[in-house]
């Protein structure tokens, strides 16, 4: 049940529809092949587009990995010109990691909840019913930060991302997911660097400063101004507003490490599901199989028991 102040999915097409221009993820175009269709493309058509209308779907949930999209509008429907797709994220959850474009502008629009934005640095919280301009070549990701549940759509102009989003959900983190892999893999490594280089991605993981390291520095500073000499006697409301002024910096950090913590914990309960599901199916499997060779060894058995009894009477009858 969407929050009544949510925006309705009619409400958001009237929105869409009234767009003249903008710059976004995704785009397939006008391509002859299935391989041509996944490569970006950045060539606007001049053929006439074909009317087409979308039916209403339920709210799309974020799922066990906290993060979700679902394709509306593919550029393969407006030759090239525009795509979007609606992202789903669960409370407290961390985005990508800090990453620019190319050749690709986003243009963000939020539905439900609040989504929390960093763009070269600066941070912004756009709630229900805003919208937010992500530029090629600057840094930026997201995340939701709050304890409510985050929806978008995110607009593309000229490229087919939404190509480069459903083979990242729908493909290579299913197939981590499934096979206990990590992209430390090799293989699961090439793929990811395949995507990001086709797309023209470049991502900066090494930006998600850990927890620790974040809190020692709120912790020092916070330990300098309280053991700082304050002539007379200042309230401690005033040495509060300093701290909290002084630290201010960090918090965007911190929020970024939780968030990556957050999500090593889910990522670990996964794994940890999954093998144990396939530890529980080899464990059937395996008794299984004993059953089996049990009743084969026991027949077996028998057969020669069988034998046995006929060649003593055969024996006996030559006696």
């Amino acid at each position: 049940m969407i929050e009544q102040s949510a925006i309705s999915r009619r409400n958001l097409l009237q929105q869409l529809s009234i767009i003249t221009a903008g710059i976004g993820l995704t785009q397939i175009g006008a391509c002859k092949n299935s391989e041509e269709a996944k490569a970006p493309s950045t060539a606007v058509s001049s053929l006439i587009l074909a009317p087409f209308s979308l039916a209403p779907m339920a709210p799309l949930e974020p799922g066990p990995g906290g993060v979700d999209i679902r394709t509306w509008v593919r550029s393969s429907k407006t030759n090239g010109q525009f795509s979007c797709v609606e992202t789903a994220v669960a409370p407290k959850k961390m985005g990508p990691a800090p990453h620019l474009h190319e050749a690709l502008d986003e243009i963000m629009y939020v539905i439900e909840g609040t989504a929390t934005v960093m763009v070269d640095g600066k941070v912004e919280e756009i709630p229900t019913g805003g919208w937010h301009m992500r530029p090629r070549k600057i840094e930026h990701t997201f995340w939701n930060g709050s304890d409510k549940p985050l929806r978008f759509i995110d607009m593309y102009f000229n490229q087919n991302f939404e190509d480069f989003l459903e083979e990242l959900f729908h493909s290579i983190i299913p197939d981590m997911a499934k096979n206990n892999l990590t992209p430390a893999d090799p293989v699961i490594g090439k793929r990811l660097a395949d995507l990001h280089k086709k797309f023209g991605m470049t991502g900066f993981p090494e930006k998600r400063q850990a927890i620790t390291n974040i809190k020692a520095q709120i912790a020092n500073v916070q330990n300098r101004i309280m053991t700082q000499q304050v002539e007379g006697d200042a309230p401690k409301s005033f040495i509060y507003a300093m701290i909290a002024q002084l630290t201010k910096p960090f918090q965007t950090q911190l929020e970024f490490a939780q968030g990556e913590l957050t999500n090593a914990e889910a990522d670990f309960k996964m794994y940890h599901d999954i093998a144990y599901e396939n530890f529980q199916a080899f464990q059937a499997q395996n008794a299984i199989n004993v059953q089996k060779q049990i009743t084969e060894d026991s027949q077996e058995f028998q057969v020669q028991q069988a034998d046995t009894a006929f060649d003593r009477q055969k024996e006996l009858a030559q006696m």
